[in-house]
C-alpha cells in the first residue's frame, strides 16, 4: 500500500502571518487510507479522496493560522460563501450579513475514530480580512447533530497590532454538552498607544458518541455574531445542529453566513 509524501518547502509558522513560497516534491512512501502533506515541521494527513481543489484549500488555512491542530486524517475542509436572505428583515435587532470579505469562516474536519467510536475533531475559525468600525464583544458559536459528546473543547484567539499577532482570552460563553458550545471574542481594541485589529477566533471540538453502521450524516455548523452597536450584549442558542443568536434591548447585531460540514456514526 502506498502513502503519498507530499512536501512543501515554507517559511516556519509564527504568529506573525508571511507569504509563503511553496514547491512540491515527489516524494512517495506507503499506506493506502492517506497521504501526507509536510508543511515545514507539520505533517498533515489527508483523505486520499480529498480532491486537489480541497487539499490545496486546507493547506492555505494551515498556512494563515497556526494555530491548528494535524491531529486525525482530514476528510473535509470547508469556508463560508456570503449568502443575503430576507429572512431577518423585520428583526432590528439584526441589520445586515457580512460579507466573507471582511469576515472569512473556515471548518475542517479530522477523523480520530475508534473501532467503536465514531470521534471527529472539529476546528472553526473565523478570520477578520478587514477590521470592523466597532470593536466589541462578539460571540462565535460549534453546534452538532446525532447527540454527540464533546470529550474536549477550547478556544485560540489572537488580534493584530502593527503586523504581529498578540494572543487574547475569549472566555466560554455557553455550552450545552451534546449540542453546541460559544465563545466570546472581544473584536479588538483601541487605547492610547496602539490599535488592536481583530485577527481570528478558533474553536477546536473533539465530538464523540458509539459507532452504529458509520453510514448515518449530521450536520455540524458554526455561526458568528458581531456586535455593531449598542449597550446590551449577544447571547447563543442551541439546538441540535443549529444555532441562534439573540440579544439584549438597545443591541444590534450583524451575522456572518454560517458553515457547516457533515459527520458520520
Amino acid at each position: 500500500m502506498l502513502k503519498k509524501i507530499i512536501t512543501n518547502l515554507i517559511v516556519s509558522f509564527s504568529v506573525i502571518c508571511s507569504s509563503q513560497f511553496i514547491a512540491f516534491a515527489d516524494d512517495f512512501s506507503t499506506n493506502s487510507d492517506y497521504d501526507v502533506i509536510v508543511l515545514g515541521d507539520k505533517e498533515i494527513k489527508v483523505s486520499s479522496e480529498m480532491s486537489e481543489y480541497d487539499r490545496n484549500k486546507l493547506i492555505s488555512i494551515f498556512q494563515e493560522i497556526p494555530t491548528l491542530s494535524t491531529d486525525g486524517v482530514f476528510t473535509d475542509v470547508n469556508e463560508s460563501i456570503t449568502i443575503f436572505t430576507n429572512d431577518n428583515i423585520n428583526d432590528i435587532s439584526t441589520r445586515s450579513v457580512i460579507p466573507q470579505s471582511t469576515l472569512t469562516l473556515e471548518m475542517i474536519q479530522s477523523n480520530v475514530s475508534t473501532g467503536s467510536r465514531s470521534r471527529y475533531n472539529i476546528q472553526a475559525v473565523a478570520i477578520w480580512k478587514n477590521s470592523p468600525v466597532i470593536k466589541s464583544k462578539d460571540q462565535f458559536a460549534l453546534s452538532w447533530a446525532g447527540d454527540f459528546a464533546t470529550i474536549s473543547y477550547s478556544s485560540n484567539s489572537y488580534w493584530k497590532s502593527g503586523g504581529q499577532g498578540v494572543q487574547v482570552s475569549s472566555p466560554l460563553s455557553n455550552i450545552i454538552p451534546n449540542a453546541g458550545i460559544s465563545y466570546e471574542y472581544q473584536c479588538g481594541s483601541d487605547d492610547n498607544n496602539f490599535e488592536f485589529d481583530p485577527w481570528y477566533i478558533q474553536i477546536n471540538a473533539t465530538l464523540d458518541r458509539a459507532k452504529t453502521t458509520g453510514s448515518n450524516p449530521v450536520n455540524v455548523v458554526a455561526s458568528y455574531a458581531h456586535k455593531t452597536t449598542g449597550l446590551g450584549s449577544i447571547s447563543v442558542n442551541f439546538s441540535p445542529g443549529s444555532i441562534s443568536f439573540s440579544a439584549s434591548f438597545g443591541c444590534q447585531y450583524d451575522t456572518a453566513s454560517p458553515i457547516s460540514t457533515l459527520i458520520y456514526y
